[in-house]
């Protein structure tokens, strides 16, 4: 008899473990059901939502506006144009750029210094990097140096004093 009885007990056990997990499974059937409904509701809203949307916006008349506003773009953009030109023709003005390079040539010519000689004169080739040559090069390179001061010097104390 209680053979009988722990076997009978091992099932109801067992029954009570699938019920168990099929009770489980119906809940979460009926939490997606829940969701799933929510979900409808929401997406309902939201199509009322837009049909609302729909009923108020008047396509002609929006497509007219941003005719409309293309327009005034376009003529905002040529106005642009026109006061760039005006403004280009009130401030570059080529005489005074001459005036500009005629003063500056004057002053180099008064100082003696003839940029056109002085960049013929300028070295064309790219020097040696090795710093053998450049150690050769150092005590050639300081008398030109020297030279060149001091005839600046020199050109400078025979300009004429402004004071």
């Amino acid at each position: 008899i209680l053979a009988k009885q722990v076997v009978q007990l091992r099932n109801q056990r067992e029954k009570m473990i699938g019920m168990k997990a099929h009770v489980g499974a119906v809940g979460m059937q009926a939490s997606t059901m829940a969701a799933t409904a929510g979900a409808v509701n929401a997406v309902g809203a939201a199509s009322k939502a837009i049909g609302a949307v729909n009923a108020q916006m008047d396509a002609a008349g929006m497509s007219k506006a941003m005719m409309d506003f293309q327009r005034q773009i376009e003529v905002m953009g040529v106005k642009e144009e026109m006061m760039d030109e005006a403004l280009a023709d009130a401030f570059d003005d080529d005489e005074i750029e001459d005036e500009a390079d005629g003063i500056v040539a004057k002053t180099l010519a008064e100082i003696g210094v003839d940029l056109d000689a002085s960049m013929a004169d300028a070295p064309t080739t790219q020097l040696p990097s090795s710093a053998a040559a450049e150690e050769e090069k150092a005590p050639a390179q300081a008398d030109a140096e020297a030279a060149e001061l001091a005839s600046l010097e020199a050109r400078l104390a025979a300009l004429p004093s402004g004071s």
